[in-house]
């Protein structure tokens, strides 16, 4: 994600630590899946790992499209302001 700075009635604040808080928690939260599918498959439990598993393909399909659907974004409105 970008830095952004944010103006609030004279005051501006860096939006930068707000991400890196938000990525260390998905990033802890997709250890922590990753590590319970690693067990479950571990302990035989192939019903649960592969419910985590669909999980864990989900998210990284949505991050990619979502990733994919703001760089699209970024350049419509980059081209667009080039040409103003």
């Amino acid at each position: 994600m970008e830095d952004e700075n944010i103006e609030v009635e004279n005051e501006t604040f860096d939006t930068s630590e707000i991400e890196v808080e938000d990525e260390n928690i998905e990033n802890e939260e997709s250890q922590s899946m990753e590590a319970d599918f690693v067990n479950a498959v571990a302990e035989d439990d192939f019903r649960n790992a592969g419910d985590m598993f669909s999980a864990m393909l989900g998210n990284k399909m949505r991050d990619a499209l979502e990733a994919e659907r703001i760089n699209i974004g970024s350049n419509m409105f980059n081209s667009s302001e080039a040409e103003n």
